[in-house]
């Protein structure tokens, strides 16, 4: 038995009990159905029909597919309604998911606390018919509608198309809820009716649902009544389309949200406010209009329609300071030491013997150490020695660059050992071993002028990855160079010893690296030391030490003048436009901090991994997150929390030879905030958060068809005048009818949308079909450059391709900072009609998987629409399409992607971390259900969680795929110290629970580790990078520091669990919402920066885990609240899926 098959047979002539008995039946058929095409009722008895007939003999009778029912007597009436509902329950989708409860099985549902509505309004109305607001509740938190407050008046004067309407209005309101109490049905004589709003059908020219309540604010009140007026055959035909498509309109869009953002537009906050206010008072004006970046997007209308307006984005960046620093050669420095300093003393004949080091490549050492020699010898001195060491990873150098020279010549090498010395301060002997895992936001708390940023095994970390090179040099096995603390009492930094076969010591060696102390921060001395590398120069002559002299490398030079001139001179400017108190709220302070840096450095590949020797790409990231941290700091030496979006930091460094240069600019942003400026003009917003509610208070068709919705707008503020609502929404109006705003892109239909105030039509607003609807093409057919780096132009393409593809709807969810669009991907159910959002949901479950937060992390984009594709495609994955509610965000950081795509252009191996964050520095994970936050890019992510409700949220993210080294930092990143090396070439991040009461959600975590271990494990290459990688991060760090770089292999993968106690505050929605939201997952591939065959490889490495998920979720069961009982004299159903859904079910795994 189909139930979405089956109509209701309505006759005429039918008693009161009759059509009631009808009207409740609709409501349970729609109640235990998903997706159904309106209308559900029919005036022709025959094969899948219900019907009501008399003297049957029984409550209800089944004949083949036809269902009749009896006329119940009055006290029989439950009864019968519940024997109606019997049938239909055991016909319900969920058999095949539904399992028996498990021994000890808890639902985290039955702990769900109240959650912050994303609607802030007080006054709802029809916008929300079908969902909690009005008429529906949600009691238990699960953010389903589970009560219903309403019951539909039947009385004698209800004609027979009055009866079908009300059916499949009953039936639509079914397929809302996931708990209901019947009847739904009321009538005249019941006083029971007193204790709802009533929902009645009266006739009347035309259709329409009217909204009327006692007053704008009390919906539940007992005289707030739902009017639906109309007959005949187009009263069916109305509610049959209202039934089949409100409130949904196009791209994923329903009157909701186009009520929520004409509330925001009356603020200023967005475009289609900004050219409102323009129109309602300066349309004709010469005026200047900085408005929100998106106007850009219709300019050439806008300007059409506005000609005397000029237009600027009020986001772009300025300069406001500049500067060009002359920087002397370190290569030249050292030449004019030994010119000045050396030549005056050595004499013809005597020898001399040279140790330096620069932070230059092989290339121009090489010609440094022969210009030197050349001018020596003419001044008739023989040269026994000259050694130029890279002073950036002196240890590496040493080794590379004299040492294994040395160990070529040697015969029947059997064994190296390198020795080198803690990077401890002085007297200590204490290895601090601080947990690793998970990045440390909190080290701008960590005050301690003494502390040493830098970390015990410093020394060894400059050495990686000396014995691939080793092991390739002499060809002998890396596992025969080893690595051990020194231990003994010389002034050296690393001893280099080697064994024969015999196990005889054949060679020995040692050298000092030399580094100089600094503040971490020169204006923030307590945040600790560091001990970045110096240049220097050591010369004996006739084996007499006569110069051993440091100097400043050319990286030491910009980071001097980075620290002492331009960072405080920006901290001035944030100072100055924050009157001596910034504050977090006000931020950004500037547009762009640019520095440029041409400059003679070592940057290149290694022929291991993804390995890279880049003295440049470690200056990139120190002035990065250093600045960072400078303005965090800045924040908290005020006394308020840490300025974490200032404005963007972005250095921008090529490499070259010779002498460096070095500028920057600071740019700001035109303004601060949207305006409309003229002579004698200053156009400001009139209307602030709360001052406005609005609602829609009718819907109808007119007798062509077209749609209208009346919609009231109320004055909550007494400052709020009449003449100002009439004015703006006038205005509003006539620029949404002309096409210009942005709401007016989500209709799929023609509508007209009536403005009252005071119950007094003000404007109308008429609006027309722009979403593209064709579904003409396969995704075979559209290019997902899945082996480039997606940039957000070419990821627009890509989107407005996917638009036409079957089988997927793809939603605008948000916009970012800087105003480009961030898009949400749903698989579409293949279902036909009408399709219920939270019967999907309340029957099998639903996943969310986000990519690319950090924008620099770039494989996660081409995995996300590699997967698209393979659902889409794949005809073995054909039951995840059809089992589970699936909704991609595969590029949300789109401002950090537009930075990365640039810079990734002159140095496409880098990591890039100034694109991790927003375009104004901004982590905004953080700001994930701030419905008021500036951070827009966030809301993308808050509005697929809201559409789907997942069980389990994946994060698929990415770290370099070389050394994350910064020496201006300690080495390591502060924030990110165990992220040096990568631990792997994907590892995961489970946060779970510290809570019993979760159990079932942390063992479907674990369920989760399993399942990706299983699918990585089938792809050889992946199991090899692994293992590879951990290999490298085990010898180089894991051995020595264990609790800062774990490395617990689970099967194929190394997991990071994480238990932490609930926190509705928390980041992660398994700690926020654990009821809804059971596993937060967190992925990290080597994707930084990856092109060609790597980028794809690491996105199939993505694509593995994600199926493997998926896999898992489409296998899960679930324990339903599936209860039909007759409690108080009323009949109760409930359809409710507990969560978490339950894989295995077995016993718990604790570890």
């Amino acid at each position: 038995m189909e139930l979405d098959n089956y109509k209701i047979y309505v006759n005429s002539d039918l008693t009161v009990i009759e059509q009631r008995i009808l009207v409740d039946i609709g409501f349970i058929l729609g109640f235990y159905t998903i997706s159904r095409s309106f209308p559900v009722t029919t005036v022709n008895s025959g094969k899948n029909t219900i019907k009501i007939v008399k003297n049957i003999g029984q409550e209800v009778a089944v004949h083949g597919s036809t269902i009749e029912v009896a006329v119940p007597e009055p006290d029989k009436y439950n009864d019968t309604l519940k024997e109606v509902a019997e049938i239909f329950q055991t016909e319900t989708e969920i058999t095949e998911r539904e399992v028996v409860t498990p021994r000890g099985y808890e639902s985290a549902s039955q702990y769900a606390k109240e959650w912050k509505d994303r609607d802030f309004r007080q006054v709802r109305g029809l916008e929300v018919l079908f969902d909690a607001g009005l008429f529906l509740n949600d009691m238990d938190n699960d953010l389903l509608p589970d009560s219903i407050n309403a019951k539909i008046l039947i009385n004698a004067s209800m004609t027979s198309k009055m009866l079908e309407a009300a059916i499949n209005l009953a039936y639509r309101f079914g397929m809302e809820m996931t708990q209901a109490v019947l009847p739904f049905t009321t009538c005249p004589d019941d006083d029971t009716h007193q204790e709802h709003a009533l929902i009645r059908f009266v006739t009347g020219a035309g259709f329409g649902v009217y909204l009327k309540m006692k007053n704008n604010c009390e919906f539940q009140s007992a005289s707030n009544i739902l009017e639906i007026c109309g007959d005949g055959n187009l009263l069916v035909d109305r509610i049959s389309r209202l039934c089949n498509n409100y409130p949904n309109l196009g791209e994923g869009a329903d009157w909701q949200s186009f009520i929520l953002r004409i509330i925001n537009s009356f603020t200023m906050n967005d475009v289609d406010g900004q050219l409102a206010y323009l129109n309602a008072f300066a349309k004709n004006d010469n005026v200047t209009c900085v408005f929100s970046p998106e106007y850009k997007e219709k300019s050439d209308l806008i300007e059409k329609i506005f000609p005397n307006a000029k237009f600027d984005n009020y986001k772009r960046r300025t300069i406001k300071r500049e500067k060009t620093y002359d920087i002397t050669w370190e290569v030249e420095d050292l030449k004019a030491i030994i010119r000045e300093k050396l030549l005056p003393i050595v004499h013809l004949g005597d020898s001399v013997s040279l140790q330096c080091a620069v932070s230059e490549d092989k290339k121009a050492r090489d010609k440094l150490n022969d210009e030197i020699c050349a001018e020596l010898k003419n001044h008739g001195v023989s040269v026994d020695k000259c050694q130029i060491i890279c002073s950036y990873k002196q240890g590496f150098s040493w080794i590379n660059d004299f040492v294994i020279p040395d160990l070529r010549k040697l015969k029947k090498l059997q064994e190296i050992t390198i020795y080198f010395k803690p990077m401890l301060a002085s007297g200590s002997d204490e290895w601090n071993d601080e947990s690793g895992i998970a990045p440390n936001y909190g080290n701008i708390y960590d005050n301690d002028p003494e502390k040493w940023r830098d970390i015990p095994i410093r020394n060894l970390q400059e050495l990686y990855p000396i014995d691939d090179v080793i092991s390739d040099a002499l060809n002998i096995h890396r596992d025969c160079v080893k690595f051990e603390i020194y231990k003994g009492d010389e002034n050296i930094t690393y001893e280099v010893t080697a064994l024969n076969e015999n196990g005889e010591e054949i060679y020995q060696n040692s050298y000092l690296s030399i580094y100089y102390e600094r503040p971490y921060i020169e204006d923030f001395p307590d945040m600790g030391k560091v001990h970045p590398a110096s240049a220097y120069v050591c010369a004996t002559v006739n084996d007499k030490s006569v110069l051993n002299e440091t100097f400043e490398t050319d990286l030491t030079k910009i980071w001097n003048i980075y620290q002492r001139d331009i960072l405080p001179e920006v901290g001035r400017v944030v100072m100055e436009r924050s009157g001596g108190h910034p504050n977090p709220e006000q931020q950004p302070y500037f547009g762009c901090l640019n520095l440029k840096i041409k400059i003679s450095e070592p940057d290149y590949e290694l022929p291991y991994r993804d390995d890279m020797i880049t003295s440049i790409d470690a200056m990139h990231e120190d002035i990065y997150f250093v600045g960072a941290d400078y303005f965090k700091m800045l924040g908290i030496s005020v006394g308020v929390k840490p300025l974490d979006a200032p404005g963007l930091i972005l250095p921008e460094i090529e490499k070259k030879e010779g002498k460096p240069e070095f500028s920057y600019a600071l740019y700001d942003q035109v303004s601060d905030s949207p305006s409309i400026m003229g002579e004698d003009l200053n156009i400001m917003p009139q209307f602030k958060n709360g001052d406005i509610e609005i609602f829609i208070k009718s819907l109808s068709y007119s007798d062509a068809g077209r749609f209208n919705v009346a919609v009231e707008v109320i004055r909550k503020s007494d400052y709020v005048s009449f003449d100002m609502v009439d004015k703006f929404i006038n205005s509003y109006a006539e620029l949404l009818s002309v096409g210009v705003l942005e709401t007016g892109e989500i209709f799929e239909d023609d509508a007209s949308i009536d403005f009252y105030c005071e119950n007094q039509l003000i404007a109308t607003a008429d609006v027309g079909n722009r979403v593209q609807k064709t579904k003409d093409i396969s995704i075979c057919d559209v290019n997902l450059h899945i082996d480039e780096v997606i940039s957000p132009a070419m990821f627009e393409e890509i989107i407005q391709s996917l638009k036409r593809v079957r089988g997927l709807k793809v939603i605008p969810l948000a916009r970012s900072y800087q105003g480009r669009r961030i898009y949400g991907i749903q698989i579409t159910p293949q279902r036909d009609g009408y399709i219920s959002r939270v019967k999907l949901i309340s029957k099998q479950p639903s996943e969310m998987i986000n990519a690319r937060h950090h924008a620099n992390e770039v494989s996660s984009t081409n995995s996300t629409l590699m997967l698209i594709k393979e659902l889409l495609n794949n005809p073995e994955y054909e039951e995840y399409r059809k089992n589970l509610n699936l909704i991609f965000i595969p590029l949300e950081n789109v401002d950090g992607a537009q930075i990365h795509y640039e810079l990734q252009k002159v140095n496409p191996l880098w990591k890039l971390h100034t694109a991790r964050f927003s375009s104004i520095g901004k982590e905004f994970y953080y700001e994930y259900f701030n419905y008021e936050t500036i951070h827009t890019e966030a809301n993308a992510f808050t509005n697929a969680w809201w559409k789907s409700l997942p069980d389990v949220v994946v994060d698929n993210h990415g770290v370099p795929t070389h050394e994350w080294d910064q020496q201006y930092s300690g080495y390591a990143s502060p924030s990110f110290k165990g992220f040096w090396l990568p631990r792997a070439l994907l590892y995961s991040y489970f946060v779970i629970p510290d809570d019993s009461r979760f159990e079932w959600n942390i063992e479907l975590n674990h369920h989760i580790a399993d399942a990706v271990s299983e699918w990585v494990g089938k792809e050889p290459r992946i199991r090899e990078g692994n293992i590879e990688r951990i290999d490298r991060f085990q010898k180089y760090a894991a051995a020595w520091m264990p609790k800062m770089f774990q490395t617990k292999l689970e099967g194929n993968m190394i997991n990071a669990w994480n238990p932490t106690s609930l926190n509705g505050t928390s980041n992660y929605l398994s700690i926020k919402v654990p009821w809804i939201t059971a596993a937060a997952y967190v992925s990290e591939v080597t994707d930084e920066t990856v092109h060609g065959d790597m980028l794809e490889f690491c996105a199939s490495t993505h694509l593995l885990q994600d199926l493997g998920i998926i896999d898992l979720l489409n296998k899960s069961k679930a324990i339903f609240d599936k209860r039909l009982e007759v409690q108080n004299g009323q009949v109760v159903l409930s359809m409710k899926r507990l969560r978490p859904v339950i894989y295995n079910a077995g016993s718990v795994k604790k570890d």
